[in-house]
């Protein structure tokens, strides 16, 4: 018993796994490219997910609950910027989406002056409505805009009313002909992701390894 109990506790499914903390998009839409069974990491230690929005998984770093975190980076958040080590990873380019039946789906070629007064659904985080806020006011295109909590309800209420939203292309399965998505001609939304590490706390070698492992699959896209 003492032999066998020895073994248990050799193998990865008796470490204590490491706690990563990441985008409920980036968890959703990147899994399988991040965590392929093969990878070394992922062999020498398991690791649990913990999706959150902007807002929680903000605050679970500054509470000091997470040591690392993957998600949304935003020049906006300015103390997060003093605070942590940020290292940018990927881009990702918001198209502009709608339903099959609205107007604009006939349009080959759409300007932002066609987004005039539209009613634009938005995610319930603040530095993503200044994102997408700030991109169409600088095009001089005034909107209403209402607030869903995240890509799927927006996805669900876009189906059903004359609403258009901006989501990124990864959120968007191709294979769905109830939603057309497409990009604005002179209009660029860009959101950068990636790593944020508190250098307060001292990353374990699993948790370094998690990192670097995050790191060089997501600059690749």
């Amino acid at each position: 018993m003492f032999e066998a109990t020895q073994q248990l506790m050799a193998t990865p499914a008796a470490q204590k796994p490491v706690a990563i903390y990441m985008s409920n998009h980036i968890a959703e839409n990147y899994y399988e490219e991040l965590f392929d069974v093969h990878a070394a990491c992922c062999k020498a230690c398991p690791f649990e997910i913990n999706g959150r929005c902007y807002t929680e998984l903000r605050g679970q770093l500054m509470a000091k609950k997470a040591k690392f975190a993957v998600m949304p980076i935003y020049p906006a958040d300015a103390k997060l910027h003093q605070s942590y080590d940020i290292q940018g990873l990927f881009e990702e380019e918001f198209q502009l989406v709608f339903s099959a039946s609205h107007p604009l789906a006939t349009r080959k070629v759409i300007y932002a002056k066609d987004l005039k007064h539209a009613a634009v659904l938005q995610t319930q985080s603040r530095h993503m409505q200044t994102l997408i806020q700030q991109a169409l006011e600088a095009k001089g295109v005034e909107a209403f805009y209402m607030q869903m909590t995240d890509f799927k309800i927006i996805k669900k209420a876009l189906r059903q009313s004359d609403s258009v939203s901006f989501l990124p292309l990864k959120a968007l399965d191709s294979t769905d002909a109830s939603l057309v998505y497409r990009s604005v001609k002179g209009l660029r939304i860009v959101r950068q992701n990636g790593l944020i590490i508190d250098t307060e706390q001292q990353l374990t070698e699993a948790e370094q390894a998690y990192c670097d492992h995050i790191s060089e699959k997501l600059s690749s896209f």
